[in-house]
């Protein structure tokens, strides 16, 4: 009745090094289906307390221009979220270059478009902010590109950080996989601060 949960077994709480452990927490409302994740640092002999957020949902209108800042239609537009639950969303630009998207969890996302011009194909992608119970608005800009990738690791320079964040400001957001690697495409050219947050500490 209010919320609360136990695991009701014992976790190990360090491993062989003796490092403390943690723990990835998800919730799901069965009435709602809203989902919430939080993460749980154990210490040994103690009883762990953690609060997990549902997050709210929000709409995310894209809009595509080209180069001159006109309105561009039917551009492939996929939506990917950066952040817990990990949603992806794909769908093509209306006559007046928008696609309007509902129901998105809260989180951060990257907003990825492509048109085919002639022989080639011009991209763009952004990187937008969704608040549940709101409208954002990413705007896409279709121009000369590149791609950003690489590896987070950590202070020792060996050992990978999986499940990252990574973010290029003002292009969007990825997420390391398992060897710590990333890879943000459609990147418009030009110099951008690459920044990455490890999602244990």
């Amino acid at each position: 009745e209010d919320g609360g949960f136990d695991t009701n077994f014992d976790l190990p709480a360090i491993n062989a090094k003796g490092e403390r452990l943690t723990y990835v927490l998800e919730a799901l409302d069965p009435t709602t289906r809203l989902r919430g994740q939080a993460l749980a640092t154990l210490t040994p002999g103690k009883k762990t307390e953690v609060q997990v957020r549902l997050l709210g949902k929000g709409e995310l209108v894209v809009e595509v221009r080209d180069a001159a800042g006109a309105p561009v239609s039917n551009a492939n537009v996929e939506v990917a979220q950066a952040t817990f639950p990990g949603e992806f969303f794909s769908g093509t630009t209306d006559a007046e270059g928008r696609l309007r998207l509902g129901g998105l969890f809260e989180g951060v996302y990257t907003a990825r478009a492509r048109k085919v011009v002639g022989a080639t194909a011009v991209l763009g992608s952004s990187g937008v902010s969704v608040g549940g119970g709101g409208v954002a608005t990413a705007r896409v800009v279709l121009a000369a590109s590149g791609t950003i990738r690489g590896r987070f690791l950590a202070s020792d320079r060996e050992t990978p950080i999986p499940d990252a964040q990574v973010g290029v400001a003002g292009a969007g957001f990825a997420t390391t996989g398992a060897d710590g690697s990333f890879e943000l495409v459609g990147v418009p050219l030009g110099s951008f601060r690459v920044q990455a947050q490890d999602p244990v500490n």
